[in-house]
């Protein structure tokens, strides 16, 4: 379920409700109405299922070490770090 995907994803993230809706091209309000059951496109359910695998991947059992190891590929690569994930 999508709901429970972002939830998850959130949580290990440690990204923001902004930071996630950037990732996904969408508005917060978009990303909120996913994380409470309504309906996504398949392209973004796709999208939300390999970015979640990605954050599973790296996840180092703290969101904050999380969140700065997602962030901090985006100034390594001088900005466009964001991208990886979207």
């Amino acid at each position: 379920m999508a709901g429970a995907a972002i939830g998850e994803l959130r949580r290990l993230s440690g990204l923001t409700w902004d930071q996630l809706a950037r990732v996904f091209s969408v508005s917060r309000r978009s990303l909120h109405f996913w994380a409470s059951g309504k309906p996504l496109a398949s392209n973004n359910e796709e999208h939300l299922h390999r970015v979640l695998a990605v954050v599973r991947k790296i996840d180092s059992g703290a969101a904050s070490e999380n969140r700065s190891a997602l962030l901090g590929v985006r100034e390594e690569l001088g900005g466009a770090g964001g991208d990886l994930l979207a």
